[in-house]
């Protein structure tokens, strides 16, 4: 009947939306590198829509009679590339703390996914915005945040934060926000 609710990256944007439509299914809320907002993300705006909706669109469209969406939705990053596997090696499936096996295995399956679910992710995170919701939260909740985050930075921590303690000013809920790691990324959000 009651669960703890775990979410990672998008992933909280959805973890989140359940515990704020029906709190009494939730035990607690466990958010990993987390966001209140796409808005004004830089990944989002001038890295990933515009290699989906600019790039990979671009190529599809020069199928005879293609119309994008639709007749891109059960296509995959494959069809569009067949070596998108080296290049999501390289650009897509990259974490610092990971090993490097661990991350090989990944890219195979990130390669698979539909693009329905590409396009999406990308369209609901690019208007997403939860921070005047999350002051509603009414779960016991943990958030997790690495500081080489290069996707939610610390801008992005701050805002959640913020709506986080309106929750817990309101006598909502209340949180415990855990951050790991000591070298923060810098401004650029880029490690390189």
């Amino acid at each position: 009947d009651r669960a703890h609710v775990v979410g990672h990256s998008y992933g909280t944007l959805v973890a989140q939306e359940f515990a704020l439509i029906r709190p009494e299914r939730v035990r607690s809320l466990v958010l990993i590198g987390a966001t209140a907002t796409g808005l004004d993300n830089a990944v989002i705006q001038q890295f990933l829509l515009p290699l989906v909706e600019g790039e990979w669109k671009e190529v599809l469209q020069k199928r005879p009679g293609f119309q994008w969406p639709q007749d891109a939705y059960q296509l995959t990053p494959r069809d569009i590339d067949p070596h998108i596997d080296a290049w999501l090696a390289q650009n897509w499936v990259v974490e610092l703390a990971a090993s490097p096996e661990f991350c090989a295995q990944v890219v195979p399956d990130t390669a698979s996914v539909k693009l329905g679910a590409w396009i999406g992710m990308l369209r609901n995170l690019a208007r997403a915005d939860n921070r005047e919701r999350l002051q509603l939260l009414s779960v016991p909740t943990l958030v997790t945040w690495a500081t080489q985050d290069n996707f939610f930075i610390e801008p992005f921590q701050a805002t959640l934060r913020q709506a986080l303690d309106a929750a817990v000013a309101k006598r909502r809920g209340r949180y415990v926000y855990k951050t790991y790691g000591r070298v923060p990324m810098p401004a650029s959000g880029n490690t390189e």
